[in-house]
């Protein structure tokens, strides 16, 4: 008769699982000490002194809600998931003794783990103890150089980037803290820890041409000192002196829908961002209607305008232009020096911001003349990389048919 399994105990799984972890980390900190003092003076560590080294190990992600915030779980998974992929594929430059170049991911855990334990070395610890720290202390000090800080600074960038990531004014916007703990629910050891909190912009109702009409206000969540929005206020010169103030900025959900569309395959968070932006060094002027046209810019390179009038003692941010979309001073440019009409760049492809991006006309010197001479020098200038695209997906050429066209060639 066959003898029947014995009941595997979870709680044994989960201390060999445990001390499993352990060994190995101990194991790797030795051996990075002896690589980055190129010497075996991990042998000089008592057993002790390992296992505090463990306990108070450092933890390099740590993604929670902030106190009092309700957000989802999974977005706060995602939000870690980013995190560790992002450090796992940097690596920085180390030069000490073995050791060239480390992850990011293993630099936080390990290296920052055992350069936190040369600053602690004291004499009385073990016998060789001085020995220790003082080969150590090149690789230890480096805590707080360059080294430490362009880690650092990419870490926090990858947290402050998924803010960008998620935002969006017509959701939910995000905002990211660093704060660094030494105790997390109970259990001891250093964790750079992110604290995530989560705010809706300001919405209201706004009444246009007879018609009652969502508005999201216009802002940025902010970080510091402590998570707030920060809102648009303009002020504009105006023919009537009473007008003559500064206005809080609103826009209509259509405007963010056009906005999508024509600066199409990049994330909302960064449209949202330089939205703010652009507002924040405002530059504006007037259509042939009279309409105020809000410069749009990406990183300082102009794509396009808000169209925007002033409601209720607001301005409301109508409809998105790109930049040469029907209406703007661009396009007015281009249709006299060329006679393309909104139809035609249609049919050119040519109205939305991928065209200029993700095609040949840039590297055609006569098709990207037509557009300079316009006054749309700025497409060319912004970075491909604020795009996403689909991998497979190839450049477009239409520089020759916009040529053809135009009967240029």
């Amino acid at each position: 008769m066959a003898k029947r399994k014995k009941k595997i105990n979870t709680t044994n799984l989960q201390k060999i699982g445990i001390a499993h972890h352990r060994n190995e980390f101990i194991s790797k900190i030795k051996q990075l000490l002896d690589d980055v003092t190129d010497s075996k003076i991990s042998q000089y560590l008592p057993v002790h002194v390992l296992e505090n080294i463990y306990n108070l190990r450092n933890h390099p992600v740590y993604i929670r809600a902030a106190d009092g915030q309700k957000i989802p779980v999974k977005i706060i998974e995602e939000f870690r998931q980013l995190i560790l992929q992002a450090l796992k594929a940097k690596t920085v430059k180390l030069g000490f003794g073995k050791v060239d170049e480390m992850v990011a991911y293993d630099f936080f855990t390990y290296g920052i783990t055992l350069a936190t334990h040369w600053q602690d070395i004291k004499a009385s610890d073990y016998p060789e103890a001085l020995e220790v720290k003082t080969k150590l202390a090149p690789f230890g000090a480096m805590i707080h150089g360059e080294i430490f800080t362009e880690i650092w600074e990419y870490y926090i960038g990858m947290a402050n980037a998924l803010t960008l990531m998620f935002g969006d004014l017509e959701n939910k916007m995000y905002a990211v803290k660093h704060v660094t703990r030494a105790e997390v629910d109970g259990k001891v050891g250093m964790r750079f820890c992110i604290d995530v909190y989560c705010f809706e912009t300001e919405k209201i109702n706004v009444t246009i041409d007879e018609k009652n009409r969502p508005a999201y206000r216009v802002g940025w969540l902010m970080s510091e000192p402590m998570p707030h929005f920060d809102y648009i206020k303009v002020e504009l010169a105006t023919d009537k002196p009473k007008l003559n103030k500064e206005y809080d900025v609103y826009i209509q959900v259509h405007a963010l829908d056009r906005l999508r569309e024509r600066i199409d395959n990049v994330f909302v968070g960064i449209l949202h961002v330089s939205m703010f932006n652009s507002f924040k060094n405002l530059k504006y002027c007037k259509d042939t209607n009279g309409n105020y046209l809000f410069d749009f810019t990406i990183n300082n390179f102009k794509v396009g305008y808000f169209r925007g009038d002033i409601v209720e003692d607001k301005i409301i941010l109508r409809t998105f232009l790109f930049l040469i979309n029907n209406g703007t001073p661009e396009y007015e440019k281009l249709h006299a020096t060329t006679g393309l009409k909104k139809e035609d760049t249609i049919y050119l492809a040519i109205n939305k911001l991928s065209a200029f991006i993700n095609s040949d006309i840039a590297s055609n010197d006569r098709a990207k003349e037509i557009f300079v001479n316009a006054g749309c020098e700025s497409l060319f200038g912004v970075d491909k990389n604020i795009m996403y695209v689909e991998e497979g997906t190839k450049v477009k050429t239409n520089a020759e048919l916009i040529l053809k066209y135009l009967k240029l060639t």
